[in-house]
């Protein structure tokens, strides 16, 4: 291990003479794990002896052949186009996806992928409507009141749990549409400019200095790694580690725009959809995994056992619920999607109890909630990829998000006067929040 970590933290020059994104060997991530230094915590102890065992069992031309194929499969892309076409059928095999992306596509997304915070900062800066930030900040506030009323009355939570559980929720830092510090200005890390001046003239040579670890090991994002590992990272920040604001994700820019969200569409539409999705971003903080850690962030057992036992009752009945849902009689994993399935829920209910406070609504506008929360996962998926998804995925294929969320709410068949007993409106539903 020692070994290890000298060589992770050493500026190395690149193997195809591209430009050095390092000024000096990491001497502090040398010392990991030395006595008066950043302590060393192994997450998963019982790694490092079935490595060993590995490495003593398998011969060495079978490692090597493994960690080629690491290697070039996901560099191959980046590659000329013999290099390409053999990903194509191996994606066309595994994913049921046999064309290659237009050039202009694959530009788009390289460029997306490898260099996300610059592109992000010109897309806020030249393109984004602030007006969409403004609405959705206002949202979020009405979203995390109906929360924080909801555990207000959880009786299946003690009064120091629940007390607490609140405590959590309001002290979210949330950011949104772009990085901002704790008075609301914006704060872009320091991925917006550090390749500056370091841009090679190929395309490969690019992807080597962008790469996420352990693909490249000269990468700019390693070289942040090494910076990082032995500070603090200061709470107001946005996560580095997660997605840029121009990547689809929750919450995050892209999805604060049309088809998803605009200032200009009805509260129905933007409730229904955006609406949810921050509600389920907040959800997820007291989800199977979430509500492992209090309102610092700290992971220890801060709820009691009558309150954990009373959360893993309920939450088994999610689970339960969508391993029923299959696609070519593979079922999905309903312990392993639980996570997500409750923050869809909890979104879910948050969003149109903030949407119905607001201000008196119509049963059409009712309906138009719904629809609108189901649209955003509308989706077309190829089968190869949607068994697979089943397999491998957190969350549940979109057709049971929707079908899942919706027919474990009371509030989708009122507004839709589905009769009791009926497949979207189960006479028992699984209740958390």
């Amino acid at each position: 291990m020692e070994g290890l970590l000298h060589q992770l933290g050493a500026c190395t020059s690149p193997p195809d003479n591209a430009a050095k994104v390092c000024e000096h060997d990491h001497a502090k991530v040398r010392a990991v794990g030395e006595v008066g230094q950043t302590p060393l915590y192994m997450m998963n102890k019982p790694f490092f002896p079935k490595l060993n065992k590995l490495l003593e069992e398998t011969d060495m031309e079978t490692f090597k052949a493994v960690l080629g194929w690491k290697v070039m499969r996901n560099a191959a892309l980046y590659m000329s186009s013999d290099y390409v076409d053999v990903m194509v059928d191996f994606n066309a095999d595994l994913y049921g996806v046999s064309q290659k992306n237009p050039r202009a596509r694959k530009c788009y997304y390289s460029v997306q992928s490898a260099t996300p915070w610059p592109m992000a900062k010109l897309y806020v800066d030249k393109i984004f409507h602030q007006d969409n930030r403004e609405a959705a900040l206002e949202m979020l506030a009405s979203v995390r009141d109906r929360f924080d009323a909801a555990l207000s009355t959880e009786v299946w939570m003690s009064d120091e749990d629940r007390n607490a559980a609140q405590e959590k929720l309001r002290q979210m830092f949330f950011q949104v549409a772009y990085p901002t510090d704790k008075d609301d200005q914006p704060a872009w890390p320091r991925e917006t400019n550090d390749l500056d001046g370091v841009i090679g003239e190929d395309f490969f040579t690019n992807y080597m200095l962008t790469a996420a670890p352990p693909w490249s090991a000269i990468s700019s994002a390693l070289m942040r790694s090494r910076t990082g590992v032995t500070g603090a990272a200061p709470r107001p920040s946005w996560s580095t580690h997660s997605m840029a604001p121009t990547t689809m994700g929750c919450g995050f820019l892209r999805i604060l725009q049309s088809p998803f969200f605009d200032a200009a569409n009805s509260d129905a539409r933007n409730y229904g959809s955006i609406g949810s999705v921050l509600g389920h971003e907040m959800s997820h903080g007291f989800d199977d995994n979430g509500r492992q850690y209090d309102a610092r962030g700290e992971l220890h057992d801060w709820w009691s056992e009558d309150t954990l036992a009373n959360f893993d009752k309920r939450s088994t009945c999610i689970a339960d619920l969508f391993s029923t849902y299959s696609i070519d009689d593979r079922h999905v994993n309903g312990k392993y999607t639980l996570g997500e399935d409750i923050a869809d829920a909890g979104g879910l209910k948050f969003s149109y109890q903030a949407f119905l406070k607001k201000e008196p609504r119509s049963q059409m506008d009712k309906r138009i909630f719904f629809t609108s929360f189901a649209q955003t996962w509308c989706s077309v998926q190829r089968r190869k990829s949607a068994v697979s998804s089943v397999l491998s995925d957190t969350h549940a294929p979109s057709k049971f998000r929707v079908l899942g969320g919706l027919s474990q709410f009371p509030g989708f068949a009122d507004a839709f006067q589905c009769p009791a007993g009926a497949p979207i409106s189960p006479v028992k539903r699984c209740s958390l929040w």
